[in-house]
């Protein structure tokens, strides 16, 4: 399944084959069609194994941090995202553009399309002290996907000119959303100062 998806990652769904996954997993293509028929069955078990780790890695990340605070967290969360936003993008991408594999992805289990797209939601929950009303919930991971794009560009002093800002605003949101004002001052305690990780791409 990961070297699926780090063969995806490397040259697109509609550019890989099963050839390209089976020097990537070290193993014959054969041992890979003994299994699933042709790609999009392969793919459609990669993807739904995806969103499952996604969530768990993500959550014991946030969870396993060094410190408790808020901000913490948070600059947790935006490191894990880079790491896992390419896989995301390119199983997105794919699922839009072929109908056949997104059937037989939603034929693992109902709503595993929409978990890839909105399912973010589930590192802000109570568990992660993440905690947040849904549209900040929206507007973090929105701004999120953008600020990728632009590190793929920009500088790493940019990048955390534009991060420091958003935290600002968020903060101002927080205070509008009536969170914990706790919550509120942790955010203020602990300014990102990482650049981007190399590559980004599928760890």
């Amino acid at each position: 399944m990961e070297a699926t998806l780090r063969a995806i990652a490397e040259k697109g769904y509609h550019l890989v084959s099963l050839l390209d996954i089976a020097r990537t997993a070290g193993v014959s293509r054969g041992a890979i069609t003994h299994h699933y028929v042709n790609k999009q069955e392969l793919t459609a078990a990669a993807i739904r194994y995806f969103v499952d780790w996604r969530n768990s890695e993500l959550v014991d990340a946030v969870n396993d941090c060094a410190c408790s605070s808020f901000a913490c967290r948070l600059n947790v969360m935006w490191d894990w995202f880079q790491r896992i936003f390419p896989i995301t993008l390119e199983v997105v991408t794919a699922l839009r553009s072929d109908v056949e594999l997104r059937r037989l992805v939603d034929r693992g289990g109902a709503g595993t399309y929409e978990k890839i797209t909105s399912g973010y939601a589930e590192f802000f929950s109570e568990e992660t002290g993440l905690e947040l009303p849904h549209n900040v919930i929206v507007m973090v991971t929105a701004f999120y996907r953008g600020l990728y794009f632009e590190s793929l560009t920009g500088s790493r002093e940019e990048i955390l000119a534009v991060k420091a800002e958003f935290d600002a605003v968020l903060e101002q949101v927080m205070k509008q959303q009536k969170v914990s004002a706790d919550a509120i001052d942790a955010l203020q305690a602990v300014p990102y100062n990482q650049g981007p990780p190399n590559g980004g791409d599928w760890q």
